[in-house]
This record gives C-alpha cells, structure tokens and sequence, in this order.
C-alpha cells in the first residue's frame, strides 16, 4: 500500500519561507518540528502518517479550532532523534511549508520552574469583577490559606487570580 502524498502548503500571506539553514537551527537539541500551510481538513492521523516519513514519532497535533473544527493551518510533531526532526524540516520545506525546530513555549519555560510541593494555583478565565472571598469560594470545601486577584492600576480584576 502506498502512503498518501503530503499535499502542497498553504502559504502563509504574512510572513515568507525562511531559509532551509534558518529553519535547521536548533540550538538546544530540539526535536518538536512546528509545520505551518497545512490544509483546513488536516487531521492528527494526517499529520502523524505524513510526519512518521521522516523517522519515528513521539507525538503529533494539528491544532484545530474549536468553533470550526478544521485545522488552524499549523501543527506539530516529535521524534524520537534530532536526525528524524531534521530530516522532517527538509521534506516539508521542500514541499512549501513554513516549518523549523518548535520553540519553548512560555508556559513550558514555566514548568521547569515548578515546584511540586508548592500548592499555589493560578487560576484564569475569572469575572472581572470577582473579589478575592469569591475566589476562595470556588474551592469550597477545600480550605484556602489565601487568596488573590490581579488588578490593573486602576483596580479593576484581570480575571486571573491566586489560590492557596
């Protein structure tokens, strides 16, 4: 059985193909590959099939909106070894995608600072006009030693807060 072709990028309107030595940069021994012009319809299985080409895999996802259900246009895959990650990079840029050695992101730069007995919780997504005794409410019947609310300069809430 033959594996189905990868097809051709979308290409991003924004932004131009980097360059191949650009996108093989990796100075920290990287293998999560980021792969942008994917089609709306592509599927994790998709992008899993046309990723495992290229070695073997650790992970894949096409990130995909909520709303619509297709795909954003971008997604990721993992390998086990530097070489396969590389080798990824070179296939799809070939084919037209925007594609280089993923990035940290923020909140995984955040994990490695973790602490596993600290029971400190950010909390998000809260009403602006929540007060701190209502965020201690939300955990109810659990006990909170303290509680917080970020305020902008005026005091009005983020709608992010601290529970402890």
């Amino acid at each position: 059985m033959q594996e189905p072709v990868i097809p051709p990028a979308i290409p991003a309107p924004s932004s131009p193909l980097k360059p191949l030595d650009r996108a093989l940069e990796n100075q920290r021994g990287e293998t999560n590959v980021y792969i942008r012009g994917l089609l709306p319809e592509t599927t994790d299985e998709m992008l899993q099939v046309w990723g495992s080409r290229f070695g073997d895999i650790k992970s894949s996802k096409s990130i995909i909106d909520m709303q619509t259900g297709l795909c954003k246009g971008f997604g990721f895959v993992k390998y086990h070894n530097y070489e396969d990650a590389e080798n990824c990079i070179r296939g799809f840029h070939h084919l037209g995608y925007e594609v280089s050695f993923a990035r940290e992101s923020f909140y995984s730069k955040l994990k490695t600072f973790s602490d596993e007995s600290n029971t400190n919780l950010y909390v998000s997504n809260l009403s602006k006009t929540m007060n701190e005794h209502e965020l201690a409410q939300l955990f109810h019947p659990h006990k909170v030693c303290s509680s917080r609310i970020l305020r902008d300069k005026n005091g009005n809430g983020r709608g992010v807060g601290f529970a402890r």
